[in-house]
């Protein structure tokens, strides 16, 4: 069975807010959604691979821990352009899991 990787679906205004808004983030944290860029309250992830630019199913376990970006807040509004199965929930800010430390 082969794993579904998807372009992260963002827009060339949205990918320029998130760019902006990336160097502003310093010690707060990762606290604003990586399509649109807007405060998040992190309960909802997306899994970044492949070196960027796509995300893995949730429930992916991906094992390339050079082209692994981690897990990134998305908000509720973002999260349902993305098909079932690629978007984690959780509470308290924290990833579902990562090769990386943040």
């Amino acid at each position: 069975m082969t794993t579904e990787f998807l372009p992260i679906p963002w827009n060339q205004s949205e990918k320029d807010a998130m760019d902006r808004d990336f160097g502003n983030r310093g010690d707060r944290g990762f606290q604003h959604c990586l399509f649109c860029g807007r405060k998040t309250k992190g309960m909802y992830w997306v899994h970044e691979v492949d070196g960027g630019g796509v995300i893995a199913p949730a429930d992916f376990e991906y094992t390339n821990e050079a082209a692994d970006l981690g897990w990134w807040e998305v908000g509720p509004e973002c999260r349902k352009r993305l098909p079932d199965g690629y978007v984690a929930i959780t509470e308290g800010r924290r990833p579902p899991r990562s090769s990386l430390t943040y």
